[in-house]
């Protein structure tokens, strides 16, 4: 079951942003599961800079926030502002377009 973001301030603004997908990530040449509190830890994330040269988390920043650069107080207060889950697939990491080809 997954934990989801819920900001300080959602009961005022009640909006929820869901997401489609989250998948298994490369890090330190291990494969990385996204586990149960992953919606909470992405949040925290992306309000600790802005723009993050991470896509999905800026779009989902500047969506609730209205604008497309907003600054990092408008991004946390925002972030503050809402309910977020992401549903997660499960995807073969070695089918998976991130997986590190041999010799590539």
């Amino acid at each position: 079951m997954w934990q989801p973001w819920i900001g300080s301030g959602y009961e005022a603004r009640r909006l929820l942003v869901l997401g489609e997908s989250c998948y298994a990530w490369e890090e330190d040449g291990q494969v990385k599961e996204p586990q149960p509190d992953h919606p909470v830890v992405m949040a925290r994330y992306a309000m600790t800079a802005f723009p993050r040269r991470q896509h999905t988390l800026d779009m989902i920043s500047r969506g609730i926030c209205g604008k497309y650069a907003p600054s990092l107080t408008e991004v946390t207060a925002a972030w503050e502002d809402i309910q977020g889950l992401r549903m997660r697939f499960r995807v073969d990491f070695a089918q998976s377009s991130l997986a590190i080809q041999p010799g590539a």
